[in-house]
């Protein structure tokens, strides 16, 4: 089969958590991969796609978090879960001034 993505997907060995602001509401996510155009979240609460998603990932084992600006591409729900795609928009390793995280 072949991949159609344009970014390697990295899944980490187990999932991490992640700061994420979506509607102004921020959470806590579970962050089941990451590339350099995206990531795969999990929601605790649900979300569509268009909205804009600001988040700081926390990557184990790298000591500089990551801050990121999206939107929400693709949303599946699954058992009171959201499991969501987010492409992203732009990618620092500074805090963007206008998100408090």
């Amino acid at each position: 089969m072949n991949e159609k993505r344009k970014a390697k997907r990295w899944h980490p060995i187990s999932y991490f958590k992640s700061d994420v602001v979506c509607n102004n509401i921020k959470e806590e996510v579970d962050v089941l991969d990451v590339s350099w155009a995206g990531m795969r979240v999990l929601f605790s609460k649900p979300v569509t796609e268009g909205m804009k998603v600001y988040g700081k990932l926390r990557i184990p084992y790298n000591r500089i978090p990551y801050f990121v600006r999206g939107r929400i591409t693709r949303v599946k729900e699954s058992g009171g879960e959201w499991e969501t795609a987010v492409a992203f928009g732009k990618v620092s390793v500074l805090p963007f001034p206008d998100i408090s995280l």
